[in-house]
């Protein structure tokens, strides 16, 4: 396991990273990248990571962790990896898509309302946001508010509309060409002195609880038009398709009650 518990509260020198075009006021997602050049892997590389509102990290295209914790701003989280199992002599990347919540965010979510990445590494290392990451502004994945199922989106805040076909493909890998993305910029100070009356922005804390596990799984059963199907997942898999002005319905059954991501 990567995430490392029972950390101090570092002395922050990194600030919260976001695009130029602020986005919002809704659900707004940013894909961020920094290149890591390595003459020799680390036995160590501890790394803090928090954004507002929610982050995934990846480092050479494998998935390290997800964040931050739930909190409010007056506890607001941050996770702490050792990413030195991810990293390889040469290029390396790290990568993070990070959705702003804004006024889309769900009842169970607190945050500021200001977006950004934050990311320190070790002394030295050269990686912490703002300087050398570079960002893409997402134009794939929008805010759904349609309510599907009474009055959910209360709750959930908002479903997603996403356009797979919008998402740079291999974009957490190192050879991918980020030419065209922007330099980030600051949007904040990850250590802000609290002053007499006032709350700061985010007064950061380190996790206190483990992960949720996530595996990946397989359906055990298809069902498709009301019937079940066989090997649709077999080996090699058969697939689901449909024709242009076709309409179907498929249902994958996981074989037990979990929550997950396709």
């Amino acid at each position: 396991m990567s995430l490392v518990l029972g950390v101090e509260i570092p002395e922050w020198q990194a600030a919260f990273a976001w695009s130029a075009e602020r986005g919002g006021p809704g659900l707004t997602v940013r894909r961020f990248r920094r290149v890591l050049q390595l003459a020799e892997v680390p036995e160590r590389f501890p790394v803090h990571v928090s954004a507002d509102s929610r982050y995934v990290l990846w480092v050479n295209g494998r998935w390290v962790g997800r964040g931050p914790l739930k909190g409010t701003v007056e506890r607001y989280h941050f996770e702490t990896y050792d990413i030195a199992p991810y990293l390889q002599a040469g290029p390396n990347v790290i990568a993070a898509e990070v959705r702003w919540f804004g006024i889309h965010a769900p009842k169970s979510e607190v945050h500021s309302g200001t977006p950004g990445l934050l990311f320190q590494g070790p002394d030295g290392a050269g990686v912490d946001t703002p300087g050398g990451w570079k960002v893409q502004v997402d134009r794939a994945i929008k805010a759904d508010t349609t309510s599907y199922i009474s009055n959910a989106a209360n709750f959930l805040g908002h479903m997603e509309r996403v356009d797979a076909g919008a998402i740079p493909r291999g974009w957490t890998d190192a050879g991918f060409d980020d030419g065209d993305w922007e330099r980030t910029v600051a949007t904040g100070p990850a250590d802000v002195p609290r002053l007499w009356g006032e709350f700061p922005m985010r007064d950061l804390c380190p996790r206190d609880v483990p992960l949720l596990i996530e595996e990946p799984r397989r359906f055990v059963r298809t069902i498709q038009d009301r019937e079940e199907v066989a090997h649709l997942f077999g080996d090699p898999p058969s697939g689901w398709q449909l024709g242009p002005g076709e309409a179907g319905e498929i249902v994958l059954d996981a074989g037990c009650l979990t929550t997950g991501y396709p």
